[in-house]
């Protein structure tokens, strides 16, 4: 058994269940993209030596993978090669990969908008679909996810499995405790990453702009009357079907471009602007934490934790209606009056 044949049996014998599914499809990926098209990947699994994945890792980077990608390389490596000193399926009994040096991780930096680009991508990105020129494929709209990320700092898996019973109106605030995630190639809706819900503070902006956004989506469910595939998420398709979590992302690359923003921006960067916002606003690092679901809430009750914590939070975000809302609220109470078009 080669070492590509053998990482693919490992992967699904003993991965294949307790991964999730994209991690599983990243690990796939690296094995027969990577691992099984290098000379590695076709030598016998058993007698592979220390020198010959240290060599390896030294290819990859001479390529030009970073260090971090081929730290990944090795995780994978040595977790099944662990499962293989496990087996007693190695003469030596010794995992090679614990005796190579791996490169170390290259440093990570999330883009950091400030409000002038984040009401600038707000402000140019649509809040309509649309159909890609000489193209089939429908392109979601931006604007509203975009807005939702950047106001509470969800990520993209958890704005997708935002339904409107998660906006409480009375309590002005947003229970975050779904995310939309890809399995077996459908969208599922299931927990949020680390499976923790929380709360986070809703803008009176916000509101307004979630209030014209569902009075616009029960015009959709009027037009396509039986056929609108009614499951309440607040970010729809016109017929009602949910949004995908890797579409926002990708779009949103492509959108940037579009719209002649220069600086490298991810979707992920609307939620890395939601915590830059707080701190510059004087948030503590625990409410920071909280609010991007990093933390554990308290053991106290959600009713405590939002008359409390929660409306002490309110003031480290409210003040971002003002400062990157403004120009699509000015829209909206236009195309409310029959001014403007949206």
């Amino acid at each position: 058994m080669t070492v590509s044949e053998y990482m693919l049996y490992w992967l699904n014998t003993y991965k294949k269940r307790k991964l999730a599914v994209r991690t599983y499809e990243s690990y796939k990926e690296t094995i027969e993209v990577h691992i099984a098209e290098d000379d590695l990947g076709k030598k016998l699994f058993d007698r592979v030596t220390p020198d010959d994945i240290q060599k390896y890792y030294n290819r990859k980077l001479d390529k030009g993978l970073s260090g971090t990608s081929v730290l990944y390389h090795h995780r994978i490596l040595h977790a099944a090669y662990n499962q293989a000193v496990k087996s007693r399926w190695l003469p030596w009994g010794m995992n090679p990969c614990a005796a190579v040096e791996p490169p170390e991780k290259n440093d990570y930096k999330p883009a950091e908008l400030s409000t002038e680009q984040m009401a600038y991508i707000i402000t140019n990105t649509s809040f309509h679909e649309y159909t890609e020129k000489g193209k089939r494929k429908r392109v979601p709209a931006l604007k509203l996810p975009i807005i939702i990320s950047s106001m509470i700092g969800v990520r993209a898996g958890e704005v997708c499995g935002l339904q409107w019973p998660d906006i409480d109106y009375k309590r002005m605030a947003v229970h975050i405790r779904h995310a939309i995630k890809r399995e077996d190639g459908q969208l599922v809706l299931g927990p949020t990453k680390n499976k923790e819900e929380r709360w986070v503070p809703l803008t009176p902006g916000l509101k307004t702009i979630l209030d014209w956004h569902k009075k616009e989506q029960e015009k959709d469910k009027e037009f396509y009357k039986t056929m609108y595939n009614n499951q309440g998420y607040v970010l729809a398709w016109e017929d009602g079907r949910c949004f995908d979590p890797h579409y926002l992302s990708e779009y949103f690359t492509k959108a940037m471009v579009d719209i002649g923003f220069k600086q490298k921006a991810t979707f992920h960067s609307c939620r890395h602007f939601y915590a830059s916002a707080m701190q510059s606003a004087g948030a503590n690092l625990k409410y920071i934490s909280d609010a991007l679901g990093h933390g554990k809430m308290d053991n106290i009750t959600a009713d405590v934790y939002i008359h409390t914590q929660l409306e002490d939070m309110r003031k480290y975000v409210t003040w971002l209606d003002e400062a990157i809302l403004k120009g699509v609220l000015e829209d909206i109470e236009g195309h409310i009056e029959g001014h403007t078009p949206l």
